[in-house]
């Protein structure tokens, strides 16, 4: 009888540790910004002695929300104005009203919301900066007054959402007549076709790295249209109560993480091609969040040199969509220099954005020569230089 008991008490320790070792399940949506986080979520976990299964990424943001609730996974990344659209409730441009309401409503299926890391990736309208100055556009608005003949870009899931998508925007803010739209897929193509002047605007996320790559104007939503997509942990209750520490860890990363450095991450797994698991892990590092020697981020970076006269120009943003096509997932630099030929020759730079001028010596009384060591690979928009020579006077 007592060696049973022995025996019992021992299988019950067996079990018992066996349920408390259950790896926390982190998942992710497919995009780039959610992959980082949840990987960011998985090492916190780790640095509270969580075991982790990574399933990132997981799927779209209706098999996570079942996963969640079925409890097929535990901790995702997850945003207000997305949870409230998923429960059928209205939007809200009121960040702490939507967290509020999206903590209410997700209690009944015992999730929990934690704080909120510090960022809102809404929607935004964005212009070339060059069109936006020669309309005198600042805010969406302005826009109003330019409907005539306008083309706007808008991803494919923003045409589909009734409440805070293309209908309710043309309506809330009176366009007539109503806009051209070319729908896209893809943010690529979407990006592709602002800077080569296919469209004029586009409806795009404020944390995409395109925006600042391309020098591109964020239009004011002056009448708080685009309701608030706050990104914050989404955890089951019970492995909250699982693992005590695990709460704590995660709001470390509170406050954390603005719109600007969610993009400059962004930009690095999107534009230069590194691992999200490797931004996560260098951005905890940097914020002494994470012990150990920072991953390898080395990569070969190509440079573009521009004249030092130049700007973020609309020039230039094809000229980075060009050079992007052509070296995807590679750094791209942009330096300004004043004297980009002789960094290009030199080997300081790969690439230069220049005037048709810069390719000819030009002598008075002669026909222009064609300078050696340079070569025009592509040309990108229209710039010129007319030589006249004038007639003797009779």
């Amino acid at each position: 009888m007592k060696r049973l008991c022995c025996f019992s008490l021992i299988f019950l320790f067996l079990l018992t540790g066996c349920t408390s070792r259950e790896p926390l399940r982190i998942a992710s949506k497919d995009s780039a910004e959610n992959m980082i986080l949840a990987e960011m979520f998985a090492v916190m976990a780790g640095e509270a002695d969580v075991p982790v299964k990574r399933n990132i990424p997981y799927g779209n943001t209706f098999d996570l929300q079942e996963a969640i609730k079925e409890g097929r996974i535990d901790l995702y990344p997850e945003y207000t104005g997305t949870g409230l659209s998923m429960m059928g409730m209205p939007s809200m441009s009121n960040g702490d009203e939507a967290m509020a309401a999206v903590r209410e409503v997700f209690k009944r299926f015992d999730l929990r919301w934690l704080d909120r890391l510090g960022f809102n990736n809404t929607f935004v309208m964005v212009m070339p900066s060059d069109t936006a100055a020669q309309l005198g556009v600042e805010s969406i608005g302005d826009l109003v007054s330019h409907s005539e003949g306008l083309h706007l870009g808008c991803p494919e899931v923003f045409m589909a959402r009734p409440v805070d998508g293309y209908p309710a925007l043309i309506r809330r803010y009176g366009f007539s007549p109503e806009p051209e739209v070319t729908v896209t897929e893809g943010r690529e193509a979407l990006y592709r076709d602002l800077v080569t002047d296919r469209i004029d605007a586009a409806v795009v996320h404020s944390t995409d790295p395109q925006i600042e790559e391309f020098g591109l104007e964020v239009l004011k939503d002056n009448l708080n249209f685009f309701p608030v997509y706050q990104a914050a942990p989404l955890v089951r209750a019970a492995a909250l109560k699982r693992y005590q520490g695990l709460q704590d860890k995660l709001e470390k990363l509170v406050g954390l993480i603005d719109n600007e450095t969610m993009r400059e991450l962004n930009r690095k797994v999107m534009l230069d091609g590194y691992e999200a698991r490797v931004v996560a892990e260098n951005f905890l590092i940097e914020h002494d969040l994470y012990v150990k020697k920072p991953p390898e981020l080395q990569r070969r970076e190509l440079v573009l040199v521009i004249p030092s006269t130049d700007h973020r120009s609309a020039l230039l943003a094809k000229a980075l969509d060009a050079t992007r096509r052509v070296f995807p997932n590679r750094r791209v630099e942009v330096r300004s220099s004043q004297d980009p030929v002789r960094e290009m020759i030199e080997g300081e730079a790969f690439l230069t954005l220049l005037g048709a001028e810069s390719f000819y010596k030009v002598n008075p009384g002669d026909l222009p020569e064609l300078k050696e060591n340079i070569e025009a690979v592509a040309p990108v928009g229209f710039r010129v230089i007319h030589l006249i020579k004038p007639s003797k006077m009779v």
